[in-house]
């Protein structure tokens, strides 16, 4: 396994300020947290492209977009006051203003630039207004309000620590996972992006979120490589219906992905974890299936790991488990 190191040009520890869940950074200068958008989606890949060819960026990623196309501005919102709740998504939602800045992040990308010094960030600052000029891009307004950019850029530099994917509802799984390079995946975003939105429109087992719900970054490996992109699908975890649509709708995408040639839908690759319906699998089934496996120890040690950070085992799970008992008596001498 390889590691890519990359240069911390900040301060020991992340001094942070604000409320939960709105807490945000207090960084130097040298960081800076912009949204990048685009008129089109050539205009994206071309701009991401430069973007990465130049080595700009400490981040890149799609994040907010998370939420829904329609949804992401209101949530925005919501999730940067301690004072909001998600009961104030109508009147959000119904705010001209806030319409136009959500039309305005239509297609977009978060960035975070860190300069190692004053020259450095200049460059930094003017070579991306430079790829913007070239792309036909430009910088979101609303998400360079100091407060929002202190909150952006706490919240993806610690990114792998986030909990926020599931602040809409108590569940929700990701889907196409659009593998392709970068110039492959956004000329089909916004098929993929209707056909989820067919499904948000026409069944009652997903949210309505507007279609396009992708989170993703520049490639998924550094250097370059497929972009990954992940939609989320709300659901509900406590509606049997709801659980089944969904698994549809993945067999559906699986279909759409299989057409262009994409390899396994995101929402697929981890299939062995539920059964067809959706549903996942008990304790006992679990340690039916694991018990066989050549090397069993791996499922009894994750089955601890859970047990660490879940010890009531609540929810489903993407852990393959197997109960240390049953490794524990399969390992005596004439026991299965």
């Amino acid at each position: 396994m390889a590691i890519r190191l990359h240069p911390w040009p900040g301060p020991t520890s992340l001094p942070s300020r604000g409320t939960i869940p709105a807490y945000k950074a207090d960084l130097p200068d040298n960081f800076k947290a912009y949204t990048l958008c685009f008129k089109t989606w050539e205009d994206y890949a071309k701009g991401v492209a430069l973007i990465h060819e130049n080595d700009l960026l400490f981040l890149g990623h799609r994040q907010f977009n998370m939420f829904g196309r329609d949804l992401k501005t209101a949530m925005l919102k919501i999730i940067t006051d301690p004072d909001r709740q998600l009961g104030d998504l109508p009147e959000l939602l119904a705010d001209p203003e806030l319409q136009k800045i959500n039309e305005d992040m239509k297609i977009e990308i978060q960035v975070i630039l860190a300069g190692t010094s004053k020259r450095d960030m200049e460059y930094k600052e003017a070579a991306l207004d430079k790829v913007l000029e070239l792309s036909g891009g430009w910088k979101n307004v609303f998400m360079m309000d100091k407060e929002m950019m202190d909150y952006v850029l706490l919240y993806l530099i610690r990114l792998g620590h986030k909990n926020l994917n599931y602040v809409m509802c108590g569940a929700y799984e990701g889907n196409f996972g659009l593998s392709g390079n970068l110039f492959v995946s956004s000329k089909l975003m916004e098929e993929a992006s209707a056909l989820k939105r067919k499904w948000e429109v026409e069944t009652p087992y997903i949210a309505a979120t507007g279609g396009d719900s992708d989170m993703g970054s520049v490639c998924i490996i550094g250097g370059g490589g497929v972009t990954g992109w992940e939609f989320f699908v709300n659901f509900d975890a406590y509606d049997k219906a709801s659980i089944k649509g969904t698994a549809d709708f993945f067999n559906d995408t699986q279909r759409w992905m299989n057409e262009k040639k994409l390899g396994v839908d995101m929402g697929h690759w981890n299939q062995d974890l539920r059964k067809p319906d959706g549903h996942g699998f008990s304790q006992e089934e679990h340690d039916a299936m694991y018990i066989k496996l050549a090397q069993p120890l791996v499922t009894a040690y994750q089955y601890k790991v859970r047990d660490a950070i879940n010890p009531k085992h609540l929810c489903g799970s993407y852990y393959r488990t197997l109960s240390p008992d049953k490794l524990a008596n399969a390992e005596k001498p004439g026991k299965a």
